[in-house]
């Protein structure tokens, strides 16, 4: 699972047009809240960008839980992005 993600974030970085902006990315492991929120103090984040997908009502109560917790307890600003994607 580790090194899928991993392959997956090193794909979407290749694919994607980022202009000037520096990219790195990290695979975390635990409760997504909880790793977002320490890795954002941690390293001083200006902004955090989150996706908000279109899922099943069981995956959106999970996703949208995370969402919410992390506008709720960042300490910097969060921008998250709609999607109407079906999965």
């Amino acid at each position: 699972m580790f090194q899928e993600s991993e392959q997956m974030l090193d794909l979407i970085i290749k694919q994607s047009d980022f202009g000037n902006v520096k990219v790195e990315r990290e695979v975390l492991l635990g409760e997504p809240h909880a790793e977002i929120l320490e890795i954002s103090e941690k390293e001083n984040f200006d902004l955090i960008v989150m996706g908000n997908r279109g899922f099943s009502n069981i995956k959106r109560f999970f996703v949208g839980s995370v969402t919410q917790r992390i506008i709720s307890e960042a300490k910097c600003p969060v921008l998250v992005i709609h999607s109407d994607l079906d999965e």
